[in-house]
């Protein structure tokens, strides 16, 4: 988006000339129609991305996550009991506590794949907002200097909004990885996808 934000100034600084040449209106349609088709390629990436790691979870607690877990469950079986008998019973124990714990992460990373795509749908609407002013802009050329001063101060705002995409996978990466108290584990993981977001 930045290069697109730099191809925009450039447009807005020709406005400065008396005569704005046709070919500023076609610049104008074809930034926007490039940032439409970047916006769907980053809400393409985001959801191949989040399903790449909900397939992940689905490795982690097959298996990670329930051989240590069932380790655990028969240590702590009394060393008289009958298993074989006992078996109806500890699968009634076991497997919804897999289950729950695997709903859960399933749950957070959804969570946070939502509040990514509506923040990509919130920038993008504030990038088309800006572009169709342009666009305005260049089609009246009328009140030049104050539009553009506008206009900057828009573009301006904009480019500090940026998610890092690298830094969103290495936190989910490390979310799915966690074997600890996964309540702690997803309090932890939209608090990293917040401080990306709001950086």
């Amino acid at each position: 988006m930045n290069k697109l934000f730099l191809l925009i100034i450039s447009v807005i600084i020709a406005v400065s000339c008396a005569k704005i040449p046709l070919e500023s209106l076609t610049l104008a349609d074809s930034l926007t129609n490039e940032g439409s088709r970047m916006h769907q390629l980053n809400i393409a990436l985001i959801n191949k991305m989040f399903a790449e790691k909900r397939q992940k979870i689905d490795e982690f607690i097959t298996m990670e996550y329930t051989p240590q877990y069932i380790k655990n469950f028969t240590q702590a079986i009394p060393p008289d009991a009958d298993i074989k008998e006992e078996l109806p019973e500890i699968l009634n124990s076991i497997i919804p506590e897999i289950n729950s714990r695997r709903d859960m992460m399933q749950s957070a990373l959804e969570d946070q794949r939502i509040k990514l795509v509506t923040k990509l749908g919130q920038d993008y609407a504030v990038y088309l907002s800006g572009s169709n002013e342009l666009r305005k802009l260049l089609e009246s050329n009328v009140q030049v200097d104050k539009e553009r001063k506008e206009f900057f101060d828009s573009v301006k705002g904009m480019t500090n909004d940026k998610i890092d995409l690298n830094k969103v996978e290495d936190a989910l990466d490390g979310f799915i990885t966690d074997s600890g108290d996964v309540s702690a584990s997803i309090l932890d993981l939209n608090e990293t996808i917040n401080s990306i977001i709001n950086q």
